[in-house]
């Protein structure tokens, strides 16, 4: 069980170390993030309770179709990444879930880095130069 619980935290660190290269490449903020991810995850909790087999679900992703959706190309490629660490590692459903769940925690840094950004464009429009760490999680997303 130790080991299964080690594989499922390193390929949560491995998915999410990729999904944010990736996402680094487009330069996205905190709710294109969590846009994708939130993509990802209907898609995964849907098929939990259609209780599709994970063999099923994965086939079933190659004709998910997300081509009307902003960041397909993004959402096919993370998509993709998951049914290969699926496929290749035998994941459930609950698996899956918590490699998502993971990641979405992972992009603290990115709601930082906006409401950084956003308090800074303040700032800057008002001539007021300081604001406290208070001020930058007052302006964070729920």
């Amino acid at each position: 069980m130790l080991q299964r619980s080690n594989l499922v935290s390193r390929l949560c660190y491995e998915f999410s170390t990729r999904f944010e290269s990736d996402l680094e490449a487009i330069e996205c903020s905190w709710s294109d993030w969590g846009f994708i991810l939130n993509q990802l995850d209907a898609y995964w909790l849907a098929a939990a309770r259609r209780e599709l087999s994970m063999e099923q679900a994965c086939a079933n992703w190659a004709s998910n179709n997300t081509a009307d959706l902003d960041f397909s190309q993004q959402i096919c490629q993370a998509g993709s990444h998951l049914v290969e660490m699926i496929q290749g590692h035998k994941l459930s459903h609950a698996e899956v879930n918590l490699i998502i769940v993971s990641t979405r925690q992972s992009g603290c840094k990115w709601q930082m880095r906006d409401a950084h950004a956003l308090l800074t464009r303040q700032a800057n429009a008002t001539g007021n130069r300081y604001f406290s760490a208070a001020d930058c999680f007052a302006h964070l997303s729920p």
